[in-house]
């Protein structure tokens, strides 16, 4: 069988198809983040598991980019507990690498292009949309300015 794919400490990639079928307790997953329209979750979660859905469908002209912030929260939030996320869409090349690739942008501090390349190490099939693409790159100059700003901020005190 499969298994989840190790992103980075507390984070996880997969397909919907292997989020419902992997031994999740095994792999220390606390929270199924689920990047689908219709992807089940599991049907029978651990106790404690906690589960979140982002409804978009893989096609470049869905709203991904308001979607990032919350879902790199959660990601975050529940690495602040102790936690470990599995971020999956059906295929796990596109919704659920958009948003890891979000995630290794604004937690650590990659570009986009290195966060491609890291994550393309990783799993190889990973290809975002044309448009999730197009709204990654904005998401990239979006934490670049807020980190200037921020050292505007502290320099100027």
């Amino acid at each position: 069988m499969q298994r989840v794919l190790h992103v980075c400490d507390g984070l996880r990639i997969g397909t919907a198809r292997l989020a419902c079928q992997a031994d999740l307790h095994e792999e220390a997953i606390t929270l199924l983040l689920n990047i689908t329209r219709q992807q089940p979750f599991p049907k029978v979660l651990p106790p404690g598991m906690r589960c979140m859905r982002v409804s978009l469908s893989d096609l470049p002209h869905e709203p991904l980019l308001e979607h990032l912030t919350p879902c790199v929260e959660a990601i975050e939030d529940e690495c602040r507990r102790g936690g470990c996320t599995l971020v999956y869409c059906k295929n796990g090349r596109s919704r659920s690498a958009s948003v890891c690739l979000a995630y290794l942008m604004h937690d650590k501090g990659l570009s986009l292009s290195d966060a491609l390349q890291k994550l393309k190490s990783i799993r190889p099939g990973v290809c975002p949309n044309e448009g999730f693409w197009e709204q990654l790159q904005i998401y990239e100059k979006r934490i670049k300015n807020t980190d200037a700003e921020n050292i505007s901020t502290v320099l100027s005190q």
